[in-house]
């Protein structure tokens, strides 16, 4: 039985841990034991909940990390890293959604409760995509954020997290240094953004009359 807390307070207890040597797309609590390189984007399955420590170990990818499954039902994915210093770094990415994008159908949760996730190594511009980080699609998906350090994304709207529709909780954790056009860290089209603690600080809006430094809301 583990226990991982977040500066928020919040914790996640979890047991029959298994121990995985690459990303899990199915069910269950999982605990990496080697750093990581990602071939190909890791698609998490419907009507499941994985729960993925990163202990300490560093993913790397140049393609998007996650996928939730399109479709009716409810896909789950929790990051946290139980030790410290556990990493997800995207590079060379220019799709938009550089770590996830939680779909346009079903009922779809991102929760972060730890970890350093950099996407400052990403272009979405070039492919006028928005979200540099994650864009959340769906009036029934949710983000929350309780813990951790999201870092950079490049993007048209939204250079860290781009909220089509859905909510985003953000409780802790720190998200910082996201560009774009409008909305350098956070640009909502619709949706509700919920800010109750952590830092927000250093997004940039570069369009020509960009708005929103760090949160551009045009819902």
């Amino acid at each position: 039985l583990t226990e991982q807390k977040s500066s928020a307070g919040k914790s996640v207890v979890f047991d029959d841990m298994i121990l995985t040597k690459a990303l899990p797309t199915t069910a269950g609590n999982y605990y990496l034991v080697v750093d990581v390189e990602v071939a190909e984007t890791a698609v998490v399955t419907r009507n499941g909940t994985i729960v993925l420590d990163l202990n300490g170990h560093e993913i790397t990818s140049k393609t998007r990390v996650y996928q939730m499954a399109e479709g009716a039902g409810e896909n789950t994915l929790v990051l946290l890293d139980s030790v410290g210093g556990g990493s997800v770094t995207v590079t060379d990415y220019n799709q938009g959604g550089a770590f996830a994008v939680i779909g346009n159908t079903g009922n779809k949760v991102v929760t972060i409760y730890g970890g350093t996730f950099d996407v400052s190594g990403t272009d979405g511009t070039t492919a006028n995509a928005n979200g540099g980080f994650m864009r959340v699609g769906s009036a029934t998906s949710t983000l929350n954020i309780h813990g951790g350090c999201i870092i950079g994304g490049k993007a048209v709207n939204g250079g860290t997290i781009y909220i089509k529709d859905g909510t985003v909780n953000v409780t802790g954790g720190e998200i910082k240094n996201g560009i774009a056009g409008n909305g350098g860290n956070f640009s909502l089209a619709g949706g509700t953004l919920n800010i109750t603690g952590g830092i927000i600080s250093g997004g940039t809006a570069n369009a020509s009359n960009g708005r929103g430094g760090n949160i551009m809301n045009n819902g």
